[in-house]
C-alpha cells in the first residue's frame, strides 16, 4: 500500500513537475517575466502536456501496427524516465549558470490591487470552492452510457494486452477496429489511462473516474490561472477573482450535458471534456502571451504550441478539429491585427501534427 502510494506520488505529482522543466528550458520560456507561482504551475502543467504528447507520438503507430500494449507501456515509461533525468539536469544547470530568478524582485509578482486581508479571504474562498469540486470528484462517481465503451477500452489494454481490437460490448477478440473505436486509433485517450493504471497499480475504473478527474480538474484551473495571470498583468487579487468566478460559473452551468460546467465538473475524464475544460484555456493562454511579444517571438517559443497540439490530438477527434481552428485562426488574426507574419508562419507550422493525424483518420474511416 505504501509502495503504491509512493508510485502514485511520483507518477502523478513529482514526475510531471520534473518533466515540465524540459519544456520550459527547450522552449526558452521567459521565467523572469512570470511570478513564482505561475512558473511552478506552468512547469507542472506542461509536464503533463509533454507526457500526453509523447504518448500520442508513440501510441498511434503502434496501434496501427497492432503491437501489444505492453510494448507501448515499456517504451513510454522509458522515455519518461529519460525526460525526468533531463529535467533534473536542466534544473541543476539553471541553478548553476543563471541568476536565481525566483529570488529577484519581480514587478509582476509585487502587483496587487488589494489588502492582505482581502487577499487572504479571497484565497480561502477560492480554495474552498475548488476543494469542494475536487472532493466531489474524489468521493463520488459520475456514470453514463459512454462508460460501456471507454472504460472497457482501458480494461482491454490492461488485461488483454490489445488496443481497440476487441468488442467493447462483449470482449470478443475481433482483430480489427470497428465502429466508434475507429476514431480512437488516432486519439487513444483511454489507452493513456491504461498506461497510468498499469504504472500505478490502481484499478482502471478508479483511475478513470476518481484519480484522473482530480488531476485534470487541477490542470484545468492551472490553465485558467495562467490565462488570468496574462489578462490581469500579474495582479494576484484580480487573478484570484477571475479563477474564483470561473469556478462559480461552472457550478451553475448545467443546462445541458454539453455545457462547459458539465464538462468541467461531471465528466472531465472524457476526451472532449478535457479539451473544453483544460486545453482550450491553455491554448488561449499561449495566444495571449505570444501576441504581446509580436516581433520578439522566436520559433523555439512555439515549441510549446506544437507539444500542446500533439497532446490535444490524443484526446479526441474534437480536440483535433478544435486545435486546427484555434491555431490557424490565431495565425491569421495575429498577422492582421498584430502585423506579425512570424506568428502566422510559426502557428501554421504547428498545424503539422493535426494534419498528419487528420489524414490518418480519413484513411482509416474512408478506407472501409
Amino acid at each position: 500500500m505504501i509502495l503504491k502510494l509512493l508510485v502514485c506520488i511520483i507518477v502523478l505529482a513529482v514526475g510531471p513537475l520534473i518533466i515540465g522543466e524540459d519544456v520550459l528550458t527547450i522552449s526558452k520560456s521567459d521565467m523572469n517575466e512570470e511570478n513564482r507561482i505561475s512558473i511552478y504551475i506552468k512547469q507542472y502543467l506542461m509536464g503533463w502536456v509533454l507526457e500526453f504528447a509523447v504518448f500520442q507520438i508513440l501510441a498511434v503507430p503502434m496501434i496501427l501496427l497492432k503491437i501489444p500494449f505492453h510494448i507501448l507501456f515499456i517504451v513510454w515509461t522509458l522515455v519518461m524516465v529519460v525526460l525526468m533525468i533531463l529535467g533534473i539536469a536542466f534544473f541543476i544547470h539553471r541553478l548553476k549558470n543563471e541568476k536565481d530568478v525566483h529570488n529577484q524582485d519581480d514587478k509582476r509578482e509585487k502587483t496587487n490591487s488589494a489588502t492582505k486581508i482581502e487577499l487572504l479571504l479571497s484565497l480561502v474562498l477560492l480554495f474552498g470552492v475548488i476543494g469542494f469540486q475536487l472532493y466531489q470528484y474524489g468521493m463520488n462517481t459520475h456514470i453514463d452510457l459512454d462508460d460501456s465503451r471507454f472504460v472497457a477500452n482501458t480494461i482491454e489494454a490492461v488485461e488483454n494486452d490489445t488496443m481497440f481490437l476487441r468488442s467493447a460490448a462483449t470482449g470478443e477478440y475481433l482483430g480489427y477496429w470497428t465502429g466508434e473505436q475507429e476514431k480512437d486509433v488516432t486519439s487513444p485517450w483511454m489507452i493513456m489511462y491504461a498506461t497510468l493504471t498499469k504504472l500505478t497499480g490502481v484499478s482502471a475504473a478508479t483511475m478513470v473516474h476518481t484519480v484522473m478527474p482530480v488531476i485534470l480538474l487541477i490542470l484545468a484551473y492551472f490553465a485558467i490561472w495562467l490565462l488570468g495571470d496574462e489578462l490581469t498583468e500579474g495582479d494576484y487579487q484580480k487573478n484570484i477573482y477571475f479563477v474564483l468566478f470561473s469556478a462559480l460559473i461552472f457550478m451553475i452551468s448545467s443546462g445541458s450535458s454539453y455545457t462547459q460546467g458539465v464538462f468541467m465538473l461531471n465528466r472531465i475524464w472524457q476526451g472532449k471534456a478535457t479539451v473544453a475544460a483544460f486545453f482550450i484555456p491553455l491554448i488561449l493562454y499561449f495566444f495571449v502571451k505570444h501576441f504581446k511579444k509580436k516581433d520578439k517571438v522566436e520559433f523555439r517559443s512555439f515549441l510549446e504550441l506544437i507539444i500542446i497540439n500533439f497532446a490535444i490530438c490524443l484526446t479526441t477527434g474534437v480536440g483535433l478539429i478544435t486545435a486546427a481552428v484555434l491555431t490557424g485562426g490565431y495565425g491569421i488574426w495575429s498577422a492582421i491585427a498584430g502585423k506579425s507574419w512570424k506568428n502566422l508562419i510559426f502557428s501554421w507550422v504547428c498545424e503539422i501534427p493535426i494534419i498528419i493525424y487528420g489524414l490518418i483518420q480519413i484513411m482509416i474511416v474512408g478506407g472501409k
